[in-house]
């Protein structure tokens, strides 16, 4: 992600606290990308230095903020991004393809020749002729098939005025959050706060869990939980979206 598109990211989960909650404040200063906090806000006239931190979530792992299935997802991304520029150079019919791969233990694609699986995608979509509108699905087991490290393709045919979109289907599981989830994250950024308050003396951390992708997939947890981990910051928030379920510690 690039050093521009990392802080209008960060703006926008900043934006999301503020519609999320009754507080008013305004972004006084967005910062360097490398400076931190990350933002400082007016609030009820004071300046208040905001920190943003993702959560993920690794399946092998457990919670951590430098997920593998954040990895994951961009080596299924890259591939199909790959797949797609081979497919069109391969034929001129506009298809748009969702492709799903294979999850669970021991399914990686790092280990996979990942040149050789966008080619074979691509091969195998170019053999398929479909009209407008019309959909196909291609698995393992399909003719034309698609290699074993992708679980199945549905592709549809388009008319050339628009624009092709292909992209990886993600899973939908999704974990309810508990506690334990934000230990190690909530530890690293509680160790960097005497470095905030050399900018400004009141700093908040806002955590951040994005569902639309699966590393972010929590979903809110069926009860109240009094006993979460310690957080020296000021405030500190834990905002998950899409369901955008919000926390606030005690």
């Amino acid at each position: 992600m690039s050093d521009t598109k990392k802080k209008a990211r960060e703006e926008f989960w900043l934006k999301r606290l503020l519609a999320t909650t009754d507080m008013k404040f305004e972004i006084d200063d967005q910062r360097e990308l490398r400076e931190r906090p990350d933002f400082l806000i007016r609030h009820r006239g004071r300046i208040v230095g905001v920190e943003i931190a993702e959560l993920q979530l690794d399946r092998d792992r457990g919670p951590s903020k430098g997920s593998g299935l954040q990895k994951e997802l961009s080596l299924q991304q890259s591939v199909v991004s790959r797949a797609q520029v081979l497919y069109f150079k391969l034929t001129a019919r506009p298809i748009n393809a969702r492709v799903y791969f294979q999850e669970g233990p021991g399914q990686t694609l790092q280990s996979v020749n990942r040149c050789n699986l966008a080619q074979a995608i691509a091969t195998s979509l170019h053999q398929v002729t479909l009209d407008h509108f019309e959909r196909c699905r291609l698995d393992p087991y399909s003719d034309p098939s698609v290699p074993a490290p992708v679980g199945f393709v549905h592709a549809l045919g388009i008319p050339s005025e628009i624009t092709p979109r292909w992209q990886v289907v993600a899973p939908g599981w999704s974990k309810e959050f508990q506690p334990s989830d934000v230990e190690s994250l909530l530890a690293e950024k509680n160790a960097l706060l005497s470095q905030y308050r050399k900018t400004v003396a009141e700093n908040w951390l806002l955590i951040v869990a994005d569902g639309h992708n699966p590393p972010g997939m929590f979903r809110a947890p069926e009860q109240e939980y009094p006993d979460l981990p310690t957080s020296e910051f000021d405030r500190t928030f834990l905002l998950c979206e899409p369901d955008r379920f919000f926390i606030e510690w005690p």
